[in-house]
This record gives structure tokens, sequence and C-alpha cells, in this order.
């Protein structure tokens, strides 16, 4: 069955003097959604494709957020911070895509809410036939990146994503 995978944070958390933020807080909730205490959460285990997130800590980009399907990108906006989203990135022997920008900024509260918002969406709206073309990116090829955030900001608790801040910190 195809699950998430690869949940990246900053390898060198805790002691990068460049580190921007510490990533093992959102890692860990992040991980402790996707794998429900070792018990598998259902709602997020049977995708089209396996999915790879990242929580970005430093400017070295470790976590390699252009090829996760998601990646948290620390950014502020008139002093407040949260993160950027990128979405749709993967490397494969038959294509590999950069992630590209969603165009939108999350709360620290948000980390969890917009990751099951974008798993859901694949998983409900991603292709299940040819297996080299069931990556998330296709999906968003199909849908465009506009239809694929408003899919996902649907799938919000607050119906919407607050468009992205220009002051990444990366």
């Amino acid at each position: 069955m195809d699950n998430v995978r690869n949940l990246v944070g900053n390898p060198l958390v805790g002691i990068d003097p460049e580190e921007i933020i510490d990533t093992r807080s959102y890692t860990n909730l992040l991980s402790h959604f996707i794998i429900a205490n070792s018990r598998g959460n259902p709602s997020v285990s049977n995708l089209p494709r396996k999915w790879n997130v990242c929580v970005v800590g430093s400017h070295d980009l470790y976590e390699h957020p252009h090829i996760n399907d998601l990646s948290y990108m620390p950014a502020t906006k008139d002093g407040r911070f949260r993160f950027n989203l990128l979405v749709g990135g993967f490397f494969s022997a038959k294509r590999c895509e950069e992630a590209i920008p969603l165009d939108a900024w999350v709360l620290v509260d948000d980390v969890i809410p917009v990751c099951k918002a974008v798993l859901e969406t694949f998983r409900d709206l991603g292709f299940r036939g040819n297996r080299q073309k069931t990556r998330m990116m296709w999906l968003i090829d199909d849908l465009g990146i506009e239809v694929f955030r408003l899919e996902v900001a649907n799938r919000m608790p607050q119906k919407e994503l607050e468009r992205a801040s220009s002051e990444d910190l990366v």
C-alpha cells in the first residue's frame, strides 16, 4: 500500500549554527498524525502513490524541499512566523520535478490540518492507474496549481489558505 514516507527535518537540529528553526516539534507532530502512535492512520495510508514531506530548518536545505511532495518553508510576514508551502516535487527515473509554490502561508498550528488537506486531496483526486503517472505532481499538472490550491483550501477547517509571504527565511 502506498503511504507517507520519508518525513524529514534538519539532520543537524540543535547543533546547526545557522539553524532558522528547530524542526523537531513539527516533524514529531507530523509523525504522530501520520503513524498514529505506530497504529497507522488509515485516512492517509491508501494513497495513489508514495508521498514525502519535509520541514525546512536551515539555509543549507538538508531536507531537499524541492523533491518532496509537501515542504514547509520558514517565512515571516509583518514580523509573524509561519510556513510557506511547496508542493509536488519528486525524483524518479522517468520524471524529475521540482516542487512549486502553493502560494500558501500557514500558521504553525495548521501544520497538521494542511498536511491532512493535501493528503486528502491527493488521496481523493490522484490517479491510480499507470504507476509512472501517479505521483502528486501529475495531479497538480492535471488540475492546475490554482485548482489544486482551492481543493486543499476547501479541506481546511477554515476553508481558506492565506496567500504566501514574500519574506522567505531560506
